[in-house]
């Protein structure tokens, strides 16, 4: 039980150090967002991709847009979850987001 209370007591101190660092935290914290928005959008690229493909599949073709995966493939029209800018496609008929492009 000890253990379990400093390792806690741990955490706390040092999710506290970047408040006592002053604008540390600010950067700290836009940083996290700024990941976590690209991942979110990685996450969904990915979902367009097998949606793409899937479409691909069953109609020989690749769809125009993104856009043309809603309503039959996707329950929306993807956009990306930080920008709200819709997905497009690159030569190679991978999906593409103007704001976190893959690398």
């Amino acid at each position: 039980m000890v253990s379990i209370i400093a390792i806690v007591s741990a955490l706390v101190v040092l999710r506290m150090l970047p408040a006592a660092a002053g604008s540390g935290e600010m950067h700290a914290g836009l940083l996290e967002r700024a990941t976590w928005e690209s991942a979110a959008c990685r996450f969904n690229q990915n979902i367009v991709q097998n949606a793409t493909e899937y479409f691909a599949a069953i109609y020989g073709h690749y769809p125009s847009t993104p856009a043309d995966l809603f309503p039959r493939f996707l329950d929306r029209i993807p956009r990306c979850p930080a920008h709200g800018s819709e997905y497009y496609y690159d030569e190679h008929h991978l999906v593409v987001c103007l704001h976190h492009r893959r690398h």
